[in-house]
């Protein structure tokens, strides 16, 4: 590593991301991608996500272990994406971002008025990924799900833990984090063939894809 640099930011610097996500598999594809140096704002309802009330809490604060590590390196706004002032105040932060990270069960952000259809109308080359439990179309899409439902419709959980017993979870988040790396590969992905050919697409990354693809 002799010839290692320190005097040049991330290979994604000048990148902008917008975030619209809560617990962990969205987050998680926009934080690599706020590890590689992109400009990351997170989107949150002005109550605060899930995760920030999830314990263990860091010593002597109130801030969630879990929260600070999956939203490192990220800026933060307050906006309640229901009403119609969050709406546009969302969408003019996307008029100047490449990519938008949305985790979301399908239909509920079009529903709220800026799905991708709405932020394509504003900004038609969005790179827009959503993460989704079984994806955003099939008969499965309309259900939400988290990381342990993932893990057990897959079947992984019954390659786990002792042969002779039962399905076991695995104890790391493991469905999220697989599908954040999808997710965040996804975007890289699209971001190159918009910088070739101009045009945005709608990534689809679903939690059970990314552990039956393991």
């Amino acid at each position: 590593y002799a010839a290692a640099r320190t005097d040049v930011r991330g290979p994604l610097h000048g990148i902008k991301v917008v975030e619209a996500t809560t617990t962990w598999a969205g987050p998680m594809a926009a934080c690599l991608l706020a590890d590689f140096g992109a400009t990351v704002v997170k989107v949150e309802h002005p109550a605060g996500e899930v995760c920030r009330k999830l314990p263990p809490m860091l010593p002597d604060s109130a801030l969630s272990m879990a929260h600070e590590t999956v939203n490192r390196n990220k800026r933060n706004v307050s906006l309640d994406l229901r009403k119609p002032q969050g709406r546009e105040m969302f969408l003019a932060l996307c008029r100047d971002a490449d990519i938008v990270v949305e985790n979301f069960k399908p239909g509920t952000l079009a529903g709220w008025g800026v799905g991708y259809a709405d932020v394509a109308a504003v900004k038609p080359d969005i790179i827009y990924v959503s993460v989704s439990g079984y994806g955003q179309f099939g008969p499965l899409s309309d259900r939400p799900a988290y990381d342990p439902i993932a893990q057990n419709f897959t079947g992984w959980a019954s390659l786990n833990g002792d042969p002779a017993g039962g399905p076991t979870k695995a104890p790391t988040f493991l469905g999220d984090d697989l599908a954040g790396m999808h997710g965040a590969l996804g975007a890289l992905a699209a971001l190159q063939h918009r910088n070739r050919t101009g045009e945005g697409q709608h990534v689809d990354v679903a939690l059970i894809d990314g552990l039956l693809y393991q």
